[in-house]
């Protein structure tokens, strides 16, 4: 018992820790979210050992169904692979996140069962033949649901490249005369990010960007905003502020600053102070008179 709880104290508050890593996985940029990925791997590998060490346990000191072992020592290790599958869809940013019922299911049902083999008060509420046949049925499904995605990942990837072939297709067939608004269309979000800055650089060799935006903007048209730091853009003639709406934030600012003027440049550029904290969704833009 002391070493069931032993194995307890360690695995669950590191069970939790790997569990608010596949939350966050993709949070960071590429070199964080692979050393998030890296961790939560070494920790899925680390709780999955403490777990056989806990059934390990309950089979020897406790009163588990002799048909269970030969079950646990297939389904285990079978549900820690599905566990890592999780873990390299999520990091692939698969959209999957609903997937995480996997690591989290899994151990509390072995720590579960673990319970009702350790504690001989519990086998009066539930038979060996229903506790068992409930927590490995259950890990048996999970153990197979992460496999079918990635049985369909090879279609999925093909599927992926003949679309973002075809939209660098569309991108290669836009000439200097055509106008911003359809040069935006490639860098709005979801967009592969060489395709984004390749239609962003189109966007700023084109001579009539200045009139575009300025007409989208004055008109309603907002498609401009998420990226309009980024076109390299001069004031209007005749105007010289450029500043920000609070209003663009929810919730407030949390102290982004407004807009200020470079003097290598000569540009003008809004500079949030901490662009996640806003919850920015897009800024709206006015420039002044003088």
């Amino acid at each position: 018992m002391m070493l069931a709880a032993l194995v307890c104290l360690i695995a669950v508050p590191l069970w939790l820790g790997v569990i608010a890593n596949l939350l966050t996985l993709n949070d960071s940029d590429a070199a964080g979210n692979a050393l998030s990925q890296a961790f939560g791997a070494i920790g899925l590998i680390i709780v999955w050992i403490l777990l056989a060490v806990l059934l390990v346990v309950a089979a020897v000191k406790g009163s588990m169904p002799g048909w269970v072992k030969p079950v646990a020592v297939v389904l285990l290790p079978a549900s820690g692979a599905a566990a890592l599958a999780v873990l390299d869809l999520l990091g692939h940013r698969e959209p999957v996140k609903w997937m995480i019922v996997v690591p989290v299911v899994v151990p509390l049902l072995v720590f579960t069962f673990s319970a009702w083999a350790l504690l001989p008060g519990f086998h009066s509420a539930f038979s060996g033949k229903v506790a068992g046949g409930v927590a490995w049925s259950v890990i048996l499904l999970l153990s197979i649901v992460p496999w079918l995605r990635v049985a369909q990942m090879p279609e999925i990837r093909k599927q992926r490249a003949a679309a973002r072939q075809a939209m660098a297709d569309s991108l290669d067939a836009l000439t200097p005369a055509t106008p911003v608004a359809e040069w935006l269309k490639f860098t709005q979000s979801g967009i592969d990010a060489d395709l984004r800055e390749r239609a962003l650089q189109g966007v700023r060799g084109l001579s009539h960007k200045q009139t575009d935006v300025e007409q989208m903007l004055a008109t309603g048209d907002d498609r401009p905003l998420p990226v309009l730091r980024e076109l390299e853009l001069e004031p209007p003639s005749g105007f010289v502020k450029f500043r920000e709406n609070a209003l663009a934030f929810e919730p407030p600012p949390c102290g982004c600053r407004t807009g200020t003027r470079s003097s290598a440049t000569s540009r003008w550029r809004w500079t949030p102070t901490n662009r996640r904290s806003c919850g920015w969704r897009g800024i709206i833009v006015r420039w002044s008179p003088n």
